[in-house]
């Protein structure tokens, strides 16, 4: 599956319908892990160096310099809480243990490999990404925070591959060094995936994005039969990406520009049918195509 372009602002109808008790999306600490196949030395001056290419008010945090942890402050970009104002803040560190969780999930969900997918036993050793109070800036600030601070630390230290927790997906180990074939970096490289899912015993399948409520931004459903999931994955890719730039612009009750011509697909509010459990924007293509017992009556 690949990624196409972003729609235009005109596939995007949002003619508002009314829904009551809908839940909140909350923001979540997000966690990136770089794997290596050595043990890491981290080496502060360069990463800050490379940090301050792009974002040249940030700095370490006090004078110590830790072997195994970095706390990246960031001035120029204040978290404000009831009795104080503190910096945005983002912490680069060892992990004392290596990991021995199951990686075939994030196998079974990568697409962004040009080539074959490393072997995870190759890399046992792992320097974790974190942003820290970070939750109250806005979506697109707190994106821009991790980008930089990810490309500076795999500019510096080059990992066999990175983990993305709240995806569950893994990502090449150039995916913050790398730009695209326009020579433009991708704003939001391994920040989203979509996934999907077979049904058994059915010609059914889900499949969704993760990764955009981890910044307080609702995540996208299909539940459908019939349709090529190649290109259901474009619309995914496609309308994720629209929602990282502008924001949770799609409410329930909007529509999104169809595959056939001319065709628009419903968006409600429910659960996620797949886990994390949270709230996702289902997208309804209707009949044929909308499984699970929709439009059960439609001729």
């Amino acid at each position: 599956m690949t990624e196409p372009s972003t729609p235009d602002a005109d596939d995007i109808d949002t003619t508002e319908d009314e829904e009551d008790g809908v839940p909140d999306v909350f923001a979540r600490v997000c966690l990136f892990e770089l794997w290596y196949s050595e043990p890491v030395e981290l080496d502060h001056d360069a990463i800050i160096r490379e940090l301050q290419s792009a974002l040249p008010e940030s700095c370490l945090m006090g004078a110590d310099k830790k072997p195994d942890s970095i706390m990246l402050v960031h001035p120029d970009h204040p978290i404000v809480l009831e009795d104080a104002t503190i910096p945005a803040q983002t912490l680069v560190a060892n992990l004392d243990t290596p990991s021995e969780r199951d990686w075939q999930e994030f196998l079974d969900q990568s697409w962004d490999w040009p080539d074959d997918r490393p072997d995870p036993a190759a890399f046992p050793h792992c320097v974790a990404v974190m942003e820290f109070m970070c939750g109250s800036l806005p979506h697109d600030e707190r994106i821009m925070l991790l980008r930089e601070v990810l490309r500076a630390t795999t500019a510096v230290h080059p990992p066999g591959f990175i983990a993305n927790m709240q995806t569950r997906h893994l990502l090449p180990p150039t995916t913050y060094t790398a730009t695209n074939p326009d020579g433009d970096p991708d704003p939001f490289p391994g920040f989203m995936n979509v996934r999907f899912y077979t049904i058994s015993g059915t010609e059914d399948f889900v499949m969704d994005t993760v990764g955009l409520g981890s910044f307080g931004l609702v995540d996208l459903q299909f539940h459908v039969t019939g349709l090529a999931p190649n290109d259901v994955a474009n619309i995914l890719w496609s309308t994720g990406y629209y929602l990282l730039e502008h924001g949770d612009v799609i409410e329930p009750g909007h529509t999104i520009a169809g595959l056939e011509p001319d065709s628009r697909w419903r968006c409600q509010h429910e659960r996620a049918i797949l886990g994390p459990d949270r709230l996702v924007l289902d997208v309804d293509p209707g009949p044929p195509y909308a499984a699970g017992g929709r439009h059960r009556d439609a001729k």
